[in-house]
């Protein structure tokens, strides 16, 4: 890859990591311990791995880049009716152009009427070509994360952002030990109140509207078609996701593999404070073993750039169970 091409990227992958980990302001939750792994009782997990690809059309023509960095998606029960979700998304410097090292988590947890959610991702304010020009080949002994924690009970949220900063380049291969670092609180904690019928984060009105969408289609043959808006908090403040579009797709092939009876939305996030919007679309299954699973993630932030994340189907899916105090 040539400086020019790069110069054109790198801002646009920051954009990236944005979105994954705090949607222009949306994602979620968990307390997770050292060892990466939710505090809860006995629960059951699973989890599938995703590869991310990156392309580029600094002019005319789309320049591709496959396996730049991977990812995780984590569905958690717990036996006393509580929920969690992860998300890990990250660049590999190993393997991506010049070496970024981009990456982000969030996680949400849900038990009775009360969420937590926690997430954290590498800081970077480049908001232009040119400043990601005048990032190129600096280098310095200070590397900075953003991390974030937002509890709710009843109808009241208080959520906060706090920098994080560190001597070593921390990959996202590293969050288990980042996460150990967040504190519990600060004093610039924010409150919302919580009106009705409002999800508990970003990650679970997805999949709720996923789910929605799969049991529609099963029982009817037909799709969500301008759906009610689900609406979810985060950093105490209020979104809308909405369901733009979906269509049914007969079979698709990714990284070799085919899947078939596949569903496609298009959705997008909106603040209700600010008006912003941040849009992306997702292919998920319609049966077994991969329903309601989405395979494919895309975001286009840009004309000239877009990211997926793929199903990995070379790394098994993990399915497990543990006690509480089990290790």
């Amino acid at each position: 890859m040539n400086r020019r091409t790069w110069i054109h990227i790198q801002p646009a992958v920051s954009l990236l990591f944005a979105f994954l980990l705090l949607l222009n302001s949306s994602l979620t939750s968990g307390t997770p311990t050292a060892s990466g792994d939710s505090v809860m009782p006995a629960f059951k997990k699973k989890e599938y791995a995703y590869t991310m690809n990156v392309g580029a059309r600094p002019m005319l023509f789309w320049i591709s880049w496959k396996n730049v960095g991977g990812g995780r998606i984590s569905w958690i029960e717990k036996t006393d009716g509580g929920k969690g979700l992860e998300l890990l998304i990250g660049s590999d410097p190993a393997r991506a152009p010049r070496k970024i090292n981009r990456w982000g988590y969030i996680a949400e947890q849900v038990s009775g009427s009360s969420s937590e959610l926690v997430g954290i991702m590498t800081q970077s304010d480049e908001q232009s070509v040119e400043q990601a020009q005048s990032n190129i080949g600096q280098s310095s002994r200070i590397y900075a994360f953003k991390a974030i924690r937002c509890q709710s009970s009843g109808s009241e949220a208080q959520s906060f952002t706090i920098p994080l900063q560190w001597p070593e380049d921390f990959t996202y291969r590293d969050v288990s030990m980042l996460l150990s670092r967040i504190p519990v609180a600060d004093s610039s904690m924010r409150h919302l109140k919580i009106p009705a019928g409002v999800d508990p984060g970003f990650l679970f009105a997805v999949k709720g509207m996923i789910e929605e969408n799969v049991e529609k289609y099963r029982s009817s043959g037909e799709l969500l078609n301008s759906v009610k808006p689900r609406r979810y908090i985060y950093n105490a403040s209020l979104f809308a996701l909405s369901m733009a579009s979906s269509k049914f797709l007969n079979r698709m092939t990714l990284s070799g593999h085919e899947y078939q009876k596949l569903l496609e939305s298009k959705f997008e996030a909106r603040n209700d404070a600010t008006g912003k919007t941040s849009s992306f679309s997702i292919t998920y299954g319609t049966e077994s073993p991969i329903s309601k699973i989405p395979i494919r993630i895309l975001y286009q932030p840009r004309w000239w750039f877009r990211a997926e994340l793929v199903l990995d189907e070379s790394v098994d899916m993990i399915d497990a169970g543990r006690k509480a105090g089990a290790q």
